[in-house]
């Protein structure tokens, strides 16, 4: 009867040491319990939950997690074989960007010598990470002194942050990493008129993963295209221009004029007459010297 009581109070001692023991140590993003570097295990659609317990044994022992606002069933905390104390849970169906408050609750049962059941629980809220951003809008494309100029609004008005905004043009990169700040940037060659261009800007964001994820191109191009001015200065032929030419005399001269090369020409003839015998007199003169 000694023996039989005190292997009774040896038992009862277990149970109620163990059963003092149950503890919630720390309960959050799994990332975050396990501490296994700085890659989030929050995303946009799901988050990975851990916990460590300390004094939860199967099969007395079991742990489960419930999301507000989520009509699933609660999702049992698996145990590790790493450690006894680790445990962790998929959440699913979530929405990006919104806050949950997601509860663990772990109860500890004995049946012996009485049934006794000890309930701890643990309460975190988790906001799921960023899908992909809205894309800019209102974007105007203008053009400036042969330079097209691209500017544009934010696509969300929720505080969202953005890191960087993209340029893409035909389907070609034409600058990344633009400040988030700047709703504006002007393209660095020159524009040549005619030519049709389909503009598109990105929002980017890094998600929990370092990743960034950027606002979709589908329906959110911007089509340009200027023809050439119509004032640009041409050339016309008038009566002005065909006088950089030798003015034809018969459309300058009355006939009074017309007849004087005549008058010209004969004197010339008849200098060139008198002056034949002139020079034969002279050289007659001299030989006879």
């Amino acid at each position: 009867m000694q023996k039989y009581q005190q292997r009774l109070l040896v038992f009862v001692l277990f149970i109620t040491t163990t059963y003092a023991d149950l503890k919630i140590q720390s309960f959050g993003p799994l990332s975050a319990v396990k501490v296994t570097g700085d890659l989030s295990s929050v995303y946009p659609t799901h988050i990975e939950v851990g916990a460590k317990v300390t004094g939860c044994s199967k099969p007395t022992c079991e742990c489960s997690v419930k999301t507000t606002g989520i009509d699933d069933d609660p999702v049992p905390l698996t145990f590790t074989a790493e450690s006894e104390d680790l445990g962790f849970a998929q959440i699913s169906n979530l929405r990006p960007q919104t806050p949950y408050l997601i509860t663990l609750t772990c109860i500890f049962t004995v049946t012996e010598p009485e049934t006794k059941t000890e309930t701890e629980n643990r309460t975190t809220t988790i906001i799921t990470d960023y899908d992909r951003p809205l894309a800019p809008k209102i974007v105007k494309v203008s053009l400036a002194l042969n330079k097209i100029t691209i500017n544009w609004q934010p696509g969300s008005t929720s505080g969202v942050t953005y890191d960087f905004f993209k340029i893409i043009v035909d389907n070609k990169m034409t600058a990344d990493n633009i400040d988030s700040h700047k709703t504006s940037f002007e393209m660095p060659d020159v524009y040549n008129y005619g030519v049709e261009h389909t503009i598109y800007v990105q929002a980017c964001k890094k998600n929990n993963q370092k990743h960034a994820t950027c606002s979709r191109l589908e329906g959110n191009g911007e089509k340009f295209k200027q023809a050439a001015p119509t004032d640009a200065p041409t050339t016309t032929t008038t009566a002005t221009t065909t006088t950089a030419g030798p003015i034809p005399t018969e459309m300058t001269s009355s006939p009074t004029t017309a007849s004087t090369p005549t008058s010209t020409k004969s004197i010339g003839v008849h200098s060139y007459t008198i002056s034949i015998p002139i020079i034969i007199f002279s050289l007659f003169f001299f030989l006879l010297k």
